[in-house]
């Protein structure tokens, strides 16, 4: 290597390099604690990602798995002649459902009768029978009961008897 501005010629000289970097995948989705994050891409199951290596260095395969929905949202509207019509999802409520045993909780809202609660867990009407409303996730069928808040005991206990099926008015989202 030449010296340069008076400096003396030296017989074994490298020049400096860059560092080799290696991808490496970070702990959550598009994140690398090595590298660069590039083609990020949201499946319906999992996130993948590689982290890219740099001056020579290898590059990552990164997946991480979506978190499993657990709950359901209930959407849309239900009908009886008795009530009329009953809201299961608003701005400040709504009814869900638990993915895995279809056990129904929170509330829904009628402009007739006012808040139905379907977390009511005792005082049912009827002998022998659970008060826990429920959807079955197979066949749709709709058991238990739900409770209208605003019976007064005065000729109605507010109790409200869930069966048959989900109509094309009320709908679970999907989980995922």
């Amino acid at each position: 290597c030449l010296g340069s501005n008076g400096g003396s010629t030296a017989y074994y000289c490298s020049e400096a390099k860059a560092a080799q970097v290696n991808g490496v995948c970070g702990a959550t989705h598009y994140n690398c604690t090595a590298g660069t994050s590039s083609n990020n891409v949201s499946g319906a199951s999992s996130y993948t990602w590689s982290c890219l290596g740099s001056n020579g260095g290898s590059t990552a395969s990164c997946s991480e798995a979506k978190a499993i929905q657990t709950m359901l949202t209930l959407s849309g509207y239900a009908w009886s002649s008795n009530i009329g019509w009953i809201s299961f999802s608003g701005a400040n409520y709504g009814v869900v459902g638990d993915a895995t045993t279809g056990n129904l909780s929170g509330y829904a809202w009628s402009p007739n009768i006012g808040w139905v609660s379907f977390g009511q867990t005792s005082g049912c009407p009827e002998s022998g029978c659970t008060t826990q409303p429920n959807v079955n996730l197979t066949t749709g069928a709709v058991t238990g009961w739900a409770k209208a808040l605003s019976a007064d005991n005065n000729g109605w206990d507010g109790w409200i008897k869930l069966g048959g099926s989900w109509s094309p008015g009320a709908h679970f989202n999907t989980p995922g």
